[in-house]
């Protein structure tokens, strides 16, 4: 399996996570959901900027990265380029 490949099975299966994580924290309802949704939409988040960064800047950052940082240091630099 190429690294690319390896990447898009990663993000699907994460994707597919956060989806059950989504699923099952709506149907449990109430303040339980209001503490998770920070992660779910981190999730969310960094799956965008993958795809973003694949065509407009460079993927080479940790997912632990700041979004800050993956905006400003591996998409805004390709971008004013």
């Amino acid at each position: 399996m190429s690294p690319d490949q390896e990447r898009a099975y990663v993000e699907g299966s994460r994707a597919a996570w956060r989806k059950m994580l989504l699923e099952a924290l709506t149907n449990l309802g109430g303040e339980e959901r209001d503490n998770h949704d920070w992660l779910i939409e981190r999730g969310k988040a960094i799956a965008a900027l993958r795809r973003i960064c694949a065509e407009h800047g460079d993927n080479d950052w940790p997912d632990d990265l700041s979004l800050v940082d993956i905006i400003e240091k591996h998409l805004a630099r390709h971008l004013s380029d």
